[in-house]
């Protein structure tokens, strides 16, 4: 994304407020929405103005009686709440990405960019949920968070090249996709990068011969679409536009009655596995 002044990217603003308190606490967000309005609708935890221009989210232990890490309000929306507070081991690398990851959803994206189709192999990015806790090595640099920035070649499971590795679409480049690494198919992290040598099984090494691979688990084999570009596709507000020069006297974002509709769809996150609740 441009800006006026040349730059690119957004810059998101987090505000901290109160921790829930002990009066209002809730170890379960159960039924998740209707709990939540309940603290979103005290001014103390989430003031009235800010609903046409802050997301509001709530960190807590689990929702529904579940042990899912997180969940939107819908696609988009302006509402998310992340789960992970009873998995007391959890990173602050985890944490960040299921933000992340939720906000993305509040923002537009689907868990294969343009559909649910998880687990797609070309898309290579935290919606993703190989990536959801573990990020990215982007340009050498470890655990990198972000949306997808390039578009990946369509990608058919039954005829994996190692060697070739995956392919970008016009404007991305090789060299751009050179500068992923830290990948992961099958809840594994393998070794190249994502223009060149993908060990895609895991198995130590880099096969010259094509073979089969089911990365989604769902047991037929299938041909992924092109991936797309996030940054081109993020819904914000409006005509698009963030803030307002009238520091809200204005508020010309009109998120309360955009976002505050039926979503399109909505559903839980990545299940964190129960024995690591306390």
């Amino acid at each position: 994304m441009s800006n006026p002044d040349g730059s690119t990217g957004v810059s998101l603003h987090l505000v901290v407020d109160q921790q829930i308190a002990a009066v209002d606490a809730d170890p379960d967000l159960n039924p998740v929405w209707t709990d939540f309005d309940k603290l979103k609708a005290k001014s103390k935890y989430f003031a009235a103005s800010r609903g046409p221009f802050f997301h509001y989210m709530v960190i807590a232990n689990h929702y529904d009686g579940d042990y899912s890490s997180g969940i939107s309000r819908g696609i988009p929306a302006h509402d998310l709440v992340m789960t992970l507070g009873d998995a007391g081991d959890s990173t602050a690398l985890q944490l960040a990405g299921t933000i992340m990851h939720e906000l993305g959803h509040n923002i537009g994206l689907r868990h294969g960019g343009t559909d649910h189709a998880n687990f797609k192999p070309n898309y290579l990015r935290i919606m993703n949920y190989e990536y959801q806790f573990n990020g990215f090595t982007i340009g050498g640099v470890a655990n990198v968070l972000d949306y997808s920035r390039v578009r990946v070649a369509s990608f058919n499971e039954a005829t994996i090249n190692e060697v070739a590795a995956f392919a970008p679409v016009a404007p991305p480049k090789e060299a751009d996709l050179a500068r992923i690494s830290g990948l992961r198919f099958n809840e594994a992290q393998v070794i190249g990068n994502a223009s060149t040598n993908i060990d895609f099984n895991g198995d130590g090494d880099v096969s010259t011969a094509s073979y089969s691979r089911d990365f989604n688990r769902n047991g037929v084999v299938d041909v992924f679409p092109a991936s797309q570009n996030d940054w081109t596709a993020l819904l914000y507000d409006g005509g698009g536009q963030i803030g307002d020069p009238s520091l809200g006297f204005l508020q010309n974002l009109n998120r309360e009655e955009l976002f505050l509709v039926v979503p399109d769809e909505m559903e839980p996150c990545l299940t964190v596995d129960p024995s690591r609740a306390q």
